[in-house]
């Protein structure tokens, strides 16, 4: 399954990839499809997923600007190899 990842910060992200590669996102851009196994526990995504730096969606639903919203009701958060729902617990 692959994944679009899109920076939500305000400055360049620069995230490690799991086959060794370096993904460079600017603010508000949207990477093309990653496969799963580049982001299977890899902590800085988490950790900036949880910052809301980042959102991650499977690259077959649309990104969240296009959507018309934040995206995080049904933004997939990696964790441990698996995917699963992100709360919609913002305001």
């Amino acid at each position: 399954m692959a994944f679009i990842i899109q920076n939500r910060a305000r400055h360049l992200l620069v995230l490690p990839l799991n086959s060794g590669g370096t993904l460079h996102l600017a603010p508000g851009e949207t990477s093309s499809p990653i496969e799963d196994f580049e982001l299977e526990n890899n902590e800085k995504v988490e950790r900036l997923m949880s910052d809301g730096q980042l959102a991650v969606t499977r690259s077959g639903d649309a990104p969240p600007a296009e959507r018309g919203d934040e995206g995080e009701p049904g933004e997939v958060m990696l964790a441990g190899g698996k995917e699963r729902r992100r709360s919609s617990g913002r305001n």
